[in-house]
Protein backbone atom coordinates (compact mmCIF):
# COMPACT_ATOMS: atom_id res chain seq x y z
CA UNK A 1 0.00 0.00 0.00
CA UNK A 2 1.37 3.28 -0.99
CA UNK A 3 2.01 6.19 1.60
CA UNK A 4 0.45 9.63 1.33
CA UNK A 5 3.64 11.14 0.50
CA UNK A 6 3.83 8.68 -2.19
CA UNK A 7 0.30 9.28 -3.67
CA UNK A 8 1.36 13.35 -4.27
CA UNK A 9 2.43 14.59 -7.40
CA UNK A 10 5.41 16.44 -6.76
CA UNK A 11 4.98 18.79 -9.89
CA UNK A 12 1.61 20.08 -8.09
CA UNK A 13 4.31 21.21 -4.96
CA UNK A 14 6.23 24.51 -6.41
CA UNK A 15 8.19 27.19 -4.63
CA UNK A 16 7.13 30.27 -6.52
CA UNK A 17 9.32 33.06 -4.89
CA UNK A 18 6.76 35.95 -6.07
CA UNK A 19 4.04 34.07 -4.55
CA UNK A 20 3.46 34.09 -0.69
CA UNK A 21 2.74 30.98 1.36
CA UNK A 22 -1.06 30.51 0.76
CA UNK A 23 -0.82 31.73 -2.82
CA UNK A 24 1.21 28.47 -3.39
CA UNK A 25 -0.91 26.31 -1.39
CA UNK A 26 -3.84 27.63 -3.44
CA UNK A 27 -2.20 27.04 -6.55
CA UNK A 28 -1.30 23.60 -5.71
CA UNK A 29 -4.63 22.53 -4.50
CA UNK A 30 -6.34 23.93 -7.82
CA UNK A 31 -3.44 22.28 -10.18
CA UNK A 32 -4.48 18.84 -8.27
CA UNK A 33 -8.29 18.91 -7.77
CA UNK A 34 -9.25 21.77 -10.22
CA UNK A 35 -12.90 22.99 -9.13
CA UNK A 36 -13.13 20.95 -6.03
CA UNK A 37 -9.83 23.44 -4.75
CA UNK A 38 -12.56 26.22 -4.08
CA UNK A 39 -14.47 24.37 -1.58
CA UNK A 40 -10.98 24.75 -0.05
CA UNK A 41 -10.08 27.80 2.37
CA UNK A 42 -6.75 28.36 3.66
CA UNK A 43 -5.25 31.17 5.98
CA UNK A 44 -1.49 31.16 6.97
CA UNK A 45 -0.06 33.22 9.57
CA UNK A 46 3.59 33.28 9.63
CA UNK A 47 4.47 29.45 8.86
CA UNK A 48 1.19 28.17 10.17
CA UNK A 49 -1.11 27.44 7.64
CA UNK A 50 -5.10 26.80 8.62
CA UNK A 51 -6.95 24.60 6.15
CA UNK A 52 -10.96 24.71 6.47
CA UNK A 53 -13.50 23.86 4.03
CA UNK A 54 -15.32 20.73 2.44
CA UNK A 55 -13.42 17.80 1.17
CA UNK A 56 -15.32 14.44 -0.48
CA UNK A 57 -13.44 11.76 1.38
CA UNK A 58 -10.51 10.89 3.48
CA UNK A 59 -8.44 10.59 0.85
CA UNK A 60 -8.66 14.60 -0.07
CA UNK A 61 -8.37 15.65 3.11
CA UNK A 62 -4.58 13.67 3.58
CA UNK A 63 -4.05 14.97 0.09
CA UNK A 64 -4.31 18.46 0.67
CA UNK A 65 -2.67 18.29 4.25
CA UNK A 66 0.42 16.73 2.13
CA UNK A 67 0.18 18.94 -0.25
CA UNK A 68 0.32 21.77 1.97
CA UNK A 69 2.69 20.36 4.93
CA UNK A 70 5.19 19.81 1.45
CA UNK A 71 4.54 23.58 0.46
CA UNK A 72 8.08 25.88 1.15
CA UNK A 73 7.51 27.91 4.31
CA UNK A 74 5.17 25.55 5.92
CA UNK A 75 5.47 24.75 9.57
CA UNK A 76 2.50 23.85 11.31
CA UNK A 77 -0.90 23.00 10.07
CA UNK A 78 -4.08 23.09 11.85
CA UNK A 79 -6.86 21.37 9.64
CA UNK A 80 -10.49 22.56 10.30
CA UNK A 81 -11.61 20.45 7.12
CA UNK A 82 -14.66 18.55 6.60
CA UNK A 83 -15.98 15.57 5.29
CA UNK A 84 -18.63 16.40 2.68
CA UNK A 85 -19.59 13.63 0.15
Amino acid sequence: MATISEEVNWDDVIEDPGLSIKSNIEAALKRRFNADAQNIVVSVIGGSATLSGRVTGWWQRDRVRELARQTPGVEHITDHMRIWP
